[in-house]
């Protein structure tokens, strides 16, 4: 009897355990004042124009999904422009998609230019319902700013997958 006691008390210290370390799936991890001000203000992004002709167009990167950008007036004046680097407000939100035939976008990744300082970009990833995905906000998401690096040219935004002309050579990757 009382080795089942014990037995039963290990067993229930372990349930609790795995419960409480695995914690619930629906938790998303809290915004930062930051990302919650830059949700905010992507929050209407769908009105914004688009890059490149506006259709989904397959991703080689951010999970090989399908994805179309959305830019604010801000990085749209840039990009016409070729006047790089951005200005301090400037923000992209990437819309991903699983799939060509989703109704909806998956995933949300956001890039808000901090300063007017090439390459200083803060990175978040949302769901549909703004809420923070995988953990991704911040100035220094590696994953981020390790691909982005590439696009050094046009301050570490891929222009040139949209079919943007640069006009000055300048592909987006400094070539």
């Amino acid at each position: 009897m009382k080795l089942q006691r014990i037995l039963f008390g290990v067993i229930a210290s372990a349930l609790v355990l795995s419960v409480v370390a695995c914690g619930d799936d629906d938790d998303a991890e809290e915004p930062t004042d930051e990302t919650e001000a830059y949700f905010d203000m992507a929050a209407d992004y769908e009105s914004w124009e688009t890059l490149g002709d506006g259709d989904l167009m397959a991703s080689g990167d951010h999970g090989g999904d399908f994805v179309r950008t959305y830019a604010n007036a801000s990085a749209m004046d840039t990009i016409s422009d070729e006047d790089y680097p951005f200005a301090a407000g400037a923000l992209l939100v990437k819309e991903q998609y699983s799939s060509e035939d989703d109704d909806s976008p998956s995933v949300l990744s956001i890039m808000g230019k901090e300063s007017d300082d090439d390459g200083d970009w803060y990175w978040m990833q949302a769901d549909t319902d703004w809420e923070v995905h995988g953990g991704v906000q911040g100035s220094d998401v590696g994953m981020c700013v390790d691909c982005h690096a590439a696009a050094a040219g046009t301050d570490q935004v891929f222009v040139e997958a949209y079919g943007i002309d640069m006009g000055n050579g300048n592909n987006g990757n400094g070539e």
